[in-house]
């Protein structure tokens, strides 16, 4: 699981909020070789236990990266008008 939190902070870095923008080269690769692990072989079906594994896996990189871009919600004030 920590390739993939690995691979949601190279993406958060490869941002423009840090603006260090080569890591997008290589931001995916940790999440890419987990997935690629963790599901399976072609002789060998994807299992449940794997598929939820590699479904987790995805969320990770998403929710780090997700996270990262919720900053304004800080900001803003008027608590009210968030579920318009």
């Amino acid at each position: 699981m920590i390739r993939y939190i690995f691979s949601g902070v190279l993406m958060i870095l490869a941002s423009p909020l840090v603006n260090a923008w080569p890591l997008v080269f290589v931001a995916l690769a940790p999440a890419l070789t987990g997935f690629w692990h963790d599901s399976g072989s072609s002789a060998n079906p994807v299992q449940p236990r794997k598929f939820w594994r590699v479904l987790l896996g995805g969320y990770l990189v998403g929710l780090c990266y997700a996270a990262s871009h919720f900053y304004w919600l800080v900001e803003f004030k008027p608590l009210w008008l968030l579920p318009v």
